[in-house]
């Protein structure tokens, strides 16, 4: 039977105005903070931010053990309301017992962290209160899987914006009355509100699980069945958060605190766009091709769709966003930051390749491949680490930029080839056709903007625009066939 598969592009779409718009809000929320620490404390400052979120970041992969993502995995495939608010229960509990976890190893790890970090053991307290955070930061994954993974979707965007906007409360007086000294307490303190306003909306909102309790023994074997793959998830995030976390620590003995500080500027800057659209996507993305992973009909449609989808919203940004970079810099940071110019011109070029990988790695997880998603993002961050230091060592920043843009289609290429050699899916001519064109352009753009054509890079800009339109108008109305 044919169907239009304006269906499919009408879900996606209306995930991303939801989500799009709760990831401008997250992103605003995240500018505005680094604004202030750069203009109160300089780059240094923020610096110390990004090392510290950077291990924030990798002491709550490694220890909630993949709970997010597993969780709403499985919660998407319980179609029985008493099964579903069980693996409810089960998830809380499972999401306090990752989180205690977290709060013990990062104590223990504290003295570690700080000399690995500072050169020091004087700083392990710094450590230590943020384990605080590491706790708080589980119970929130826990209630993210639970909205997510019972489609309560517009729940989750009100939670999660609302948590951003009560943690940016803090930012200023914290950094302003104590400068260096309220970072650790800004970071700490933001997390709780955030986490507090989601917790507030989950439990308004979602499954109330009123009188459900679950014995120890189907807990554990629940439990079992969720942190087998939420493991391999685990192992392969903490990979990459490990080396870029190492980058980090290299950038800081090589450069300084300064350095850190315009690279990470930088990097977000590049990826916060990309960022807000797949973020997005992945919402309702992710529990849609777990829904159909028994079919690889179904599960190629889906890809596909996806990808096309994603190009057609990204292109327009990719390209609006290189002629922009300059005044995006000076407006969310200072001038002092405008040296990461060439970077963010380069780095941008690979958004393209990474949101085609992003498209096809989701099909691992959704057949809870998950050794095979461990190998591939191994991989990854071994080589992406490696070309990190040559770029930095060969061209500084500028180079790190170029490394990045080569890391992403690297791992193009190894996810396609699971993609095709494991699974037996293939992409098809017409989306070769969208990412080819698609790339052209971005680079064309990038190109421009190295060379300071402006006038040129805004026309580039404005035919990006209209294929980007020109193609999400044609797939919302181009028939496919559909088992």
């Amino acid at each position: 039977m044919h169907k239009r598969t304006n269906f499919l592009t009408s879900a996606i779409v209306k995930a991303m105005s939801m989500f799009g718009g709760v990831q401008v809000v997250n992103i605003v929320c995240s500018l505005v903070r680094n604004k202030v620490v750069a203009l109160l404390v300089g780059p240094s400052g923020l610096g110390l931010v990004s090392v510290l979120n950077s291990a924030m970041e990798f002491l709550t992969t490694a220890t909630t053990l993949g709970l997010r993502n597993s969780a709403t995995r499985y919660l998407a495939g319980e179609t029985k309301t008493e099964d579903r608010e069980r693996m409810v229960w089960t998830v809380r509990r499972w999401a306090w017992i990752t989180g205690i976890f977290g709060v013990i190893v990062t104590i223990v790890l504290s003295p570690y962290l700080s000399l690995f970090t500072f050169n020091s053991y004087d700083k392990w307290w710094a450590f230590a209160v943020l384990s605080i955070g590491v706790l708080v930061n589980s119970l929130t994954m826990g209630e993210m899987a639970v909205l997510q993974g019972t489609y309560k979707l517009s729940a989750l965007a009100k939670g999660t914006a609302l948590g951003n906007i009560l943690g940016l409360f803090v930012v200023f007086p914290l950094i302003y009355y104590m400068r260096e000294s309220g970072i650790i307490p800004m970071i700490v303190a933001y997390y709780i509100l955030t986490g507090a306003a989601l917790w507030r909306v989950s439990h308004l909102k979602s499954v109330y699980c009123a009188g459900i309790s679950v014995p120890r023994t189907e807990l554990i074997e629940k439990g079992k069945k969720l942190l087998s793959l939420g493991i391999m998830l685990t192992l392969s995030t903490s990979v990459a958060y490990l080396f870029n976390y190492a980058f980090i620590i290299c950038l800081k003995f090589w450069g300084g605190d300064s350095t850190v500080g315009l690279y990470q500027s930088g990097y977000m800057l590049v990826n916060r766009y990309a960022d807000l659209v797949f973020a997005a996507m992945a919402v309702e993305y992710f529990p849609r091709l777990t829904s159909v992973a028994f079919s690889n009909h179904r599960t190629g449609v889906f890809v596909r769709q996806q990808i096309i989808v994603t190009m057609s919203i990204l292109l327009p940004l990719v390209v609006l966003f290189i002629p922009l970079r300059d005044i995006a810099v000076k407006l969310l940071y200072s001038s002092e930051f405008i040296e990461i110019s060439p970077y963010i011109a380069i780095a941008a070029t690979g958004t393209v390749l990474k949101a085609t990988s992003w498209c096809m790695s989701f099909v691992m997880i959704s057949k809870a491949d998950g050794k095979i998603y461990l190998a591939t993002e191994t991989i990854s961050a071994i080589i992406g680490f490696s070309l990190s230091v040559a770029g930095y060592k060969l061209m500084g920043i500028p180079g790190i930029g170029a490394s990045y843009v080569l890391w992403c289609a690297i791992y193009t290429i190894i996810v396609g080839l699971v993609y095709y050699r494991r699974y037996h899916l293939r992409l098809g001519k017409s989306t070769y056709f969208v990412i080819g064109i698609a790339q052209v352009t971005v680079c064309v753009s990038m190109i421009t903007a190295l060379q300071n054509q402006e006038l040129m890079g805004w026309v580039v800009a404005a035919v990006g625009v209209i294929i980007g339109l020109g193609i999400l108008w044609r797939n919302a109305n181009l028939k496919t066939r559909v088992k």
